[in-house]
């Protein structure tokens, strides 16, 4: 479980470093960006607690909210690369199962 909240902690500081740069160099933000940056922060605060179980659920409402803006950003900006979408989805969905067994 520890390597699972490390490898979650990594990931979830990956998305809000990308995400506060994306803010940092857009002069026009929406309201999709802050979102995604809501559910990272969430994911943060909480993977410290990943062993209560309404937890667990949070984090996985979060993740999915996560992939979710992401890929409406995306859109939104009209830079959706399908791959990238599919590759997170695929680290959401092997976090999803981990956190659950």
């Amino acid at each position: 479980m520890i390597i699972i909240q490390i490898m979650l902690l990594l990931y979830s500081a990956l998305i809000l470093i990308a995400s506060v740069q994306f803010i940092k160099k857009e002069s026009k933000h929406d309201l999709i960006i802050y979102a995604n940056l809501f559910f990272t922060v969430i994911i943060i605060v909480l993977d410290y607690f990943m062993g209560i179980l309404i937890v667990k659920w949070i984090i996985t409402f979060s993740l999915v909210g996560m992939q979710i803006t992401a890929m409406l950003n995306g859109k939104h900006q009209n830079n959706f690369h399908l791959s990238h979408h599919v590759t997170r989805m695929i680290i959401t969905i092997i976090f999803i199962t981990f956190m659950f067994y």
